[in-house]
């Protein structure tokens, strides 16, 4: 966990202060030793999701055409740009989802009524839950899409950037 927090620091730097970053990746300083040292963790946890992604020839996932088109001939990707975006998927889906889930938790547990609904709702459902169940499920639903709307899954910021001269957007400007 904390190589995902410190992954997710890192990330922020390299991509909105690139130059800090290539600085800081030559800093002797064990603080940022250790920084970098998480990376490299990460990194590895990419390894390995892309090796057992390989090795489950039965099982496609998120990498398996990523990996299919790099195991070809004329790759477009290299194994480590493709080491890279494994852990990009990690960190990115780790974040997301936890910050995803506390909303959505917050939300829920500040409105009484809502959850009484929602307990109501889930309760009925038989068991084994399935997805194709809890998609048809519409207080669920609409709770899970409202979390989103409101609170946004990402860690951060996206930045935002009007065109010189403004744009128009279907009948507003």
């Amino acid at each position: 966990m904390d190589g995902i927090q410190i992954g997710t620091i890192l990330s922020a730097i390299y991509w909105h202060f690139p130059v800090l970053y290539n600085i800081l990746k030559f800093t002797p300083l064990p603080a940022v030793r250790r920084m970098f040292a998480s990376r490299d963790k990460l990194l590895e946890s990419g390894r390995v999701a892309v090796d057992n992604s390989r090795a489950s020839a039965t099982s496609k996932n998120i990498f398996a055409n990523v990996l299919e088109q790099a195991d070809k001939d004329d790759p477009t990707m290299t194994e480590k740009e493709i080491v890279v975006h494994a852990a990009a998927f990690i960190l990115g889906g780790t974040d997301t989802t936890a910050n995803t889930l506390t909303y959505l938790v917050w939300s829920v547990l500040s409105r009484p009524a809502l959850q009484a609904e929602l307990e109501r709702e889930v309760s009925a459902v038989d068991e084994p839950l399935m997805d194709s169940t809890t998609e048809s499920l519409p207080i669920l639903n609409a709770t899970v899409k409202e979390t989103l709307r409101l609170y946004g899954a990402a860690p951060a910021a996206l930045p935002r950037v009007t065109p010189k001269n403004g744009v128009q957007l279907g009948e507003y400007f």
